[in-house]
């Protein structure tokens, strides 16, 4: 049955009416559907082009095009929570008012009902325009900072018990840099000459430098062995090398001059004082389990003790082990500001330097990233770790249910 128009006594089918200029200016769900699916054709075809010139040998070509893939990918979902939630802050609205919002507003509705021929959802133009510039945006944003050159943060830790002959002690910590075979070389190359230029006196890589099988990427690592550090240069092992064959790494990187600690100390003489460095596997490995008191050595074997542990929760082993100090990576600081703060719910040591009972551990951001290339709120760092015992300047804050007092020195 057909109804008349009143204004031209015409039959207007109930499909088919008139849509006004506002109407026009809407972008209909299914036309979204088809925005958010030419994003995902394009990260699928960027992907597999990347590792098409991958295999023929096009490492730079590979790269790039896997960037657009990842870009292509981040940004649509970026898109689509985005479009979600401008959307049910209109439903917000329309609820709160009654549906007696004005004509003029930003979004799609005109006294209360929805616009369109069909029923469907509308954005405007102009909205949809915004929202795909804002993710780009945030998406360039995000990959910069996970694929640039790490930054170097500075680290103050104060000890009071720190001898003389350890004042000024400088420990380079590299965690986290999940070298892949899709890693660039110079990028590696760039960043030992970034480390050599900060003269270390130890070098502490602790867990997750690599992320694939050894007969992938063992080449491309070597720019480690360029690392130098007056006191040496060690290595444990984080959960990754676990997943990759954590022998033949282990020997790779006794190969490229490092000190692999598994369960193990080295004590370092300073004058007339002792520093000792422990190290234990990740939890993760199937072979050996972390011995904390045999990676503490005797209680009497140095007065200031460092250990080196991929897994921040290790402290609540560590501090009733001796030790007064611990490095570690593994949260990667969150990477993205939102799962920090979800995992802070149940690992309150996230990023920075806190101090639980008497030992205190450092938390790196790390330099790399896992997974998808994005980071927010969590820069990338190569920790430049300097012992003093000067107690001026110190701040501290409490950690509301843990009780743990932070200390952060940038």
């Amino acid at each position: 049955m057909q109804m008349l128009n009143p204004e031209d006594n015409k039959p207007v089918s109930g499909q088919n009416k008139p849509m006004d200029a506002e109407t026009l200016l809407m972008l209909p769900v299914d036309k979204m559907i088809i925005v958010i699916l030419a994003f995902f054709i394009i990260s699928l075809m960027a992907s597999s082009f990347s590792h098409l010139v991958y295999l023929l040998g096009f490492f730079p070509l590979s790269e790039w095009a896997a960037w657009v893939g990842w870009g292509s990918f981040i940004s649509v979902v970026i898109f689509l929570f985005a479009s979600l939630l401008v959307k049910g802050l209109e439903s917000i609205l329309l609820n709160r008012f009654n549906g007696r919002l004005s004509r003029n507003n930003f979004l799609n509705t005109k006294t209360g009902k929805k616009q369109g021929s069909n029923g469907h959802i509308f954005l405007p133009y102009g909205v949809i325009t915004v929202l795909l510039a804002l993710s780009i945006s945030l998406t360039a944003h995000g990959m910069d900072q996970a694929l640039r050159l790490p930054r170097v943060k500075n680290v103050i830790i104060r000890m009071d018990k720190l001898p003389p002959d350890l004042e000024g002690m400088r420990i380079v910590q590299l965690t986290d840099l999940h070298i892949s075979s899709s890693a660039e070389r110079s990028w590696l190359e760039k960043m030992v000459k970034k480390v050599n230029g900060l003269t270390p006196d130890i070098i502490a890589l602790t867990g997750d430098i690599i992320d694939a099988p050894h007969a992938q990427i063992h080449g491309e690592i070597s720019p480690l062995s360029q690392l130098k550090a007056r006191l040496g240069k060690y290595f444990f092992a984080g959960n990754h090398e676990y997943f990759h064959g954590v022998d033949q790494w282990s020997r790779e990187m006794e190969g490229l001059g490092f000190t692999v600690l598994c369960n193990a100390y080295r004590r370092i003489p300073l004058g007339r004082s002792e520093l000792l460095i422990g190290g234990i596997p990740d939890p993760s490995g199937d072979s050996q389990r972390p011995d904390l008191a045999a990676a503490a050595g005797k209680m009497g074997d140095a007065l200031i003790k460092i250990l080196l542990a991929h897994r921040p929760a290790s402290v609540y082993q560590a501090e009733p082990a001796g030790f007064d100090l611990q490095l570690s990576g593994h949260t990667h600081g969150g990477q993205v500001g939102f799962f920090r703060f979800l995992r802070s719910v149940v690992q309150p040591f996230q990023s920075g330097l806190y101090t639980f009972k008497t030992i205190q551990v450092y938390v790196s951001n790390g330099a790399g990233y896992f997974g998808i290339p994005l980071r927010f709120g969590a820069p990338s760092e190569i920790s430049l770790i300097e012992l003093t015992g000067i107690k001026e300047g110190s701040k501290s804050v409490r950690v509301d249910s843990q009780r743990f007092r932070v200390i952060e020195e940038w």
